[in-house]
């Protein structure tokens, strides 16, 4: 009997090494953690050349956007990299692109924010190893670049901003809004494309709008989403990946190489220490009236007339927050209004507004979408692309599953088609006001809303897409 179950042991324990060296020999990958290790690891020392070379491009994803080393198996690490080496990988990103337009940009800001979104996924690969990637079909990072170079936000919008003396403001937020787009993109696994447009045409990156059906921040978030996002939340696997991206912002603002590139480039930014987002976040807006009261005594410490009337400030606040751009008689207003909204929006984590933590929740929603198992009438699952489940995240994100399943299903039955194998052009040719008014029942105003929304958003990310 002892010989019988000395064997048995000493046969587990063959058994175990032949496993263990099959893995090792064949690059297996750890699951992942159940908690994230603490202790902030670093590269060892290596000599000259040896760095990974950054990719010409976002890295191409299978049809399965799934990655052979998940943000929560590996451990957080910054590589040793000096400074200058790693503004020079940088430089070499985005200089060949911005020397396609010798006589633009017109502004100093507006160069600034396209060198630090052209060239920060080369500093996250070289610095964190975390980089983005993009779906097959859609733009690579110098295509959207040239989008965003010819886009008439940045031609008209940003460059007023920059140029205007009474619009200038410091431009922290709008490079919080780049890092976070970014790190949201790789936790959450999402393609980059997909996640920058959907941000850029909710809100044009600006995180104090409020639009008239109150959608609120850079993400948009209503108070159903914010719903949705607490049961998401639940999920320990959601909630893990929130604490991950969170830590690892803090990381990346409080890098002394991040500073040098921003000091390279001129740039004055104050970053703030991240926390994880709250479960419960101030979802009403009564701070408008403090915005409003603030604003008010602000232009009147400066002696300036227009403080005197509360009742102006009120309107043109309203104005600031549905994302306009006030005339130039009142542009002192927005900038008072500007220097207000950042101490009590921008940086109050219990406030939906606050930066990172819209941010970051309103991905985790994006991700729901773009992974959910779509079913039709029958209950039988329809298989998608993955650009056009990107699309059909996108036009979930603000209306949820229900109608867009609806309309999935009417499309499978109206033109006795499997969706498997077509393609987003082929789903925006049929992407039509009455279609979608059936599938949604919605007014007929929201439905032209959430049309033109979808296509510019899948206009955006999209290499190819012909529909505006």
């Amino acid at each position: 009997m002892g010989t019988a179950s000395h064997s048995r042991l000493q046969g587990g324990w063959i058994k175990h090494a032949l496993a263990l060296g099959i893995f090792l020999l064949g690059g297996g990958v750890l699951p992942r953690e159940a908690s994230p290790p603490e202790v902030l690891y670093t590269f060892p020392e290596r000599s000259q050349g040896v760095y990974p070379k950054p990719a010409e491009e976002f890295l191409d994803w299978t049809r399965t956007p799934t990655r052979p080393s998940l943000p929560t198996s590996r451990i957080r690490l910054q590589s040793p990299i000096s400074s200058q080496r790693l503004l020079q990988e940088v430089a070499g990103r985005s200089d060949p692109l911005l020397s396609e337009f010798p006589e633009w940009p017109h502004s100093t800001l507006t160069r600034q924010f396209l060198e630090v979104w052209l060239g920060y996924d080369t500093f996250s690969r070289l610095r964190y190893d975390r980089g983005v990637g993009r779906l097959i079909p859609q733009k690579d990072r110098d295509q959207l670049g040239r989008y965003l170079m010819e886009h008439r936000w940045t031609l008209e919008a940003l460059d007023r901003f920059a140029n205007d003396p009474d619009l200038a403001h410091r431009p922290d937020y709008l490079f919080r809004i780049l890092i976070s787009i970014h790190t949201a993109a790789h936790f959450f696994d999402l393609p980059y494309p997909s996640l920058f447009c959907l941000f850029f045409q909710e809100s044009k990156l600006d995180y104090r709008l409020v639009s008239r059906t109150g959608a609120r921040g850079v993400g948009q978030l209503t108070s159903i989403a914010l719903e949705q996002i607490r049961t998401l939340r639940k999920d320990p696997e959601n909630e893990q990946l929130l604490q991950l991206a969170s830590r690892h912002l803090a990381q990346v603002y409080g890098d002394p190489l991040l500073q040098d590139w921003f000091e390279h480039l001129e740039l004055q930014v104050t970053l703030p220490r991240p926390e994880a987002p709250r479960n419960e976040l101030r979802t009403s807006t009564p701070t408008l009236y403090s915005l409003v009261t603030q604003t008010a005594k602000l232009l009147r410490s400066e002696k300036n007339r227009l403080g005197r009337d509360e009742a102006l400030i009120w309107i043109l606040a309203r104005k600031i927050r549905r994302g306009e751009i006030l005339p130039e008689r009142y542009s002192r207003v927005h900038w008072a209004y500007d220097q207000i909204a950042e101490k009590q929006l921008a940086s109050d984590r219990r406030s939906v507004f606050h930066i990172e933590t819209n941010i970051l929740l309103s991905s985790l929603l994006f991700q729901h979408y773009y992974r959910y198992h779509w079913k039709n009438n029958s209950q039988e699952t329809i298989e998608l692309r993955p650009e056009v489940r990107a699309m059909m995240a996108v036009a979930s994100y603000n209306n949820g599953q229900s109608g867009i399943r609806r309309l999935l299903s009417n499309l499978e039955h109206e033109f006795q088609q499997d969706l498997k194998e077509v393609s987003s052009e082929w789903i925006a040719s049929r992407f039509t006001a009455r279609r979608l008014a059936k599938a949604l029942r919605r007014p007929y105003q929201k439905i032209r809303e959430v049309t033109r929304h979808v296509r510019r958003a899948t206009a955006c990310s999209e290499a190819m897409f012909p529909f505006r």
